[in-house]
């Protein structure tokens, strides 16, 4: 997860395709280090991870991405 803090550090909106709340960069596959070179303002984010077991429950608040 990565707080709304950080909506410019996840280039939200710099697609004229993809709408002015949804970001290019994609948290869930490949290696961080590797969308760095892509992205280069996600190094300054801070990106809370968090392993999930069957049972468990994320709660995302409002603006936050996940």
């Amino acid at each position: 997860m990565v707080a709304p803090i950080f909506k410019q550090n996840m280039y939200s909106g710099v697609r004229q395709e993809l709408g002015p709340s949804v970001s290019p960069v994609d948290l869930f596959h490949g290696v961080f280090e590797e969308n760095i070179k892509t992205f280069p303002l996600l190094e300054e984010i801070v990106l809370i991870e968090q392993i999930l077991h069957e049972g468990d429950c994320l709660y995302a608040p409002a603006w936050w991405w996940v």
